[in-house]
């Protein structure tokens, strides 16, 4: 369309009385209401754009030339006649609901937490692995790439307790608090952040999981022997979050970086991708396939690794 942004209503003003191009312009809108705003030569309600406003969204980074939506919002606030006032509030608090999504940033991983940093303010982001009460109190496991630590609520945040309460595995939180030492006889052997529990003051959910899960993600590596390969293939993104899982992956990682690092820092090989050894296509007919010529019934492989004149 010519002018997507409905802020260009500000251009339109600028325009000459012209009522075919003025017509022209406000069909190429994508924007129904432009339709239904006062002529161009005349300046259009605050609560007309406003709603415009509201509807475009937070757009990309403006210049420092470029008027942003709240700055637009504040300038038609002078001239807002007095009936219109009274539907301002709730503009303004969707025109705040629609700013952009502040994600909270962690500063720590669960599993690289230790003795060392009792007494730390962290903000930690993972999976709820597990939950329990106990003595008025909740527990949390909390687990990302690196590992899992036990989150404690604590009795004079009752918001918090509120929160976990309702939380279910494999919620995906963010916990902000204070690492600490567990008591003697609270220190758990099998993990390697046993010694220390965070003490949460603030849990915020990220996403929730609002129906029980088709196989537990354990650290056990039972779930194979016990739900049929295609009900984790079904669910292949729970499936890959398991220990097992993760622990293959990252070997065959390993396995694939040495063989490239010896090949290429010892012998000079150069990894190449010609047009002729394609890759697949996605949906298409079929793969396309090149023959050996040395061997009989053999096919190239996807990548070649070829050796450099010094070999």
């Amino acid at each position: 369309s010519l002018i997507p942004n409905p802020l260009s209503l500000l251009f339109l003003r600028s325009l000459p009385r012209s009522p075919p191009m003025a017509s022209s312009l406000l069909r190429a809108s994508p924007l129904s209401l432009l339709s239904r705003l006062r002529p161009l030569n005349r300046r259009p309600p605050a609560s007309h754009l406003r709603r415009l406003l509201l509807l475009s969204g937070p757009a990309s980074a403006p210049s420092r030339s470029t008027p942003t939506p709240r700055t637009l919002a504040a300038a038609t606030d002078a001239a807002t006649p007095p009936e219109e006032a009274a539907a301002l509030p709730a503009a303004d608090a969707r025109l705040e609901r629609m700013q952009p999504l502040q994600w909270p940033q962690r500063d720590a991983l669960c599993g690289e937490l230790g003795a060392g940093d009792a007494g730390r303010r962290v903000r930690l982001c993972g999976w709820v692995a597990l939950r329990r009460s106990h003595a008025g109190l909740t527990f949390l496991t909390l687990r990302d790439s690196s590992g899992m630590v036990q989150v404690t609520t604590l009795p004079e945040y009752p918001e918090v307790y509120a929160v976990v309460n309702k939380l279910r595995v494999e919620s995906v939180v963010s916990v902000e608090g204070v690492v600490r030492l567990r008591p003697t006889e609270s220190i758990n052997a099998d993990m390697s952040t046993g010694a220390i529990e965070v003490a949460a003051d603030c849990v915020s959910v990220l996403n929730s999981v609002t129906r029980s899960l088709p196989f537990p993600i354990t650290t056990a590596d039972t779930v194979k022997e016990k739900f049929p390969e295609e009900v984790r293939l079904r669910f292949r993104v729970l499936d890959l979050r398991r220990p097992q899982m993760q622990s293959n992956l990252r070997l065959r990682h390993k396995v694939i970086k040495h063989i490239r690092r010896y090949l290429e820092d010892r012998h000079d090989f150069v990894e190449i991708e010609t047009p002729i050894l394609s890759k697949s296509t996605p949906e298409g007919a079929r793969d396309y396939l090149v023959p050996s010529r040395v061997q009989e019934h053999a096919l190239l492989f996807l990548k070649a690794l070829s050796c450099s004149s010094k070999c």
